[in-house]
């Protein structure tokens, strides 16, 4: 394990984590003695970090990263991580994925995201396939969205991923937009025009963006006749 991720406040998040994960394993067995059938989806972002160029250096940690934390929480529940917590794939039950283009950069600086051209980026349907290695789950893509005039471009290339990912073997169960509506910054309140609809003239007004439905329509007759087909 690399020095840096022995000591500090990076330990005190583990055992948050682990102590949360405990609490999902204790919730999802009390929900499910009232009704065995109930299904959950456990979502975290599904990220991917590489060494700078100006740092190669770092690609170890890197990989380390890559290999360890991103699915920590996952793991931990699954049973993979901390057996001693008691998780297993019954409580990980349906893993639920948050990608957005933000979320390859390079390690140690998360400000520096990866354009989509860089060669350094993966596909995000080779992500998902690594992902369906790791855990015989059920997959969901429970957030994905872009902002402004980039919103259908990025629903076209993943809708393309995610097809091709089924066409791998992923068992991809469903993808959901998210924000579904535009929205206010997390940290201020910079407007953010994401989703299928934006704001209006008038108060509470919402307007499709057309571009966006037209996309997502054309996908869904798209993967509607694949699965015909099957």
């Amino acid at each position: 394990m690399p020095a840096c991720v022995e000591h500090g406040p990076r330990c005190r998040l583990g055992l948050l984590r682990e102590d949360l994960c405990d609490h999902d394993r204790i919730g999802i067995d009390a929900i499910r003695e009232v009704d065995p059938i109930a299904r959950f989806v456990i979502c975290d972002p599904l990220v991917h970090v590489v060494a700078p160029m100006d740092a190669p250096w770092l690609a170890e940690e890197a990989d380390y990263f890559n290999a360890h934390y991103v699915c920590e929480g996952w793991d931990m529940l699954a049973g993979r991580l901390y057996p001693e917590l008691g998780g297993s794939l019954r409580h990980l039950d349906i893993v639920g994925v948050n990608y957005y283009g933000v979320n390859q950069w390079e390690h140690q600086r998360p400000g520096s995201v990866l354009p989509a051209d860089d060669p350094r980026r993966l596909r995000f349907s080779d992500l998902l396939l690594k992902l369906s290695k790791r855990y015989d789950a059920p997959i969901l893509v429970t957030e994905t969205a872009s902002i402004g005039e980039d919103r259908p471009c990025w629903l076209e290339y993943m809708g393309h991923e995610c097809a091709r990912a089924l066409d791998v073997g992923v068992p991809l169960r469903g993808v959901c937009i998210y924000p579904i509506l535009g929205m206010t910054d997390w940290t201020d309140d910079t407007f953010r025009p994401m989703g299928l609809w934006d704001r209006g003239i008038r108060d509470n007004e919402r307007v499709p963006h057309r571009p966006t439905l037209v996309t997502l329509r054309r996908l869904q007759r798209e993967f509607n006749r694949d699965e015909e087909r099957t």
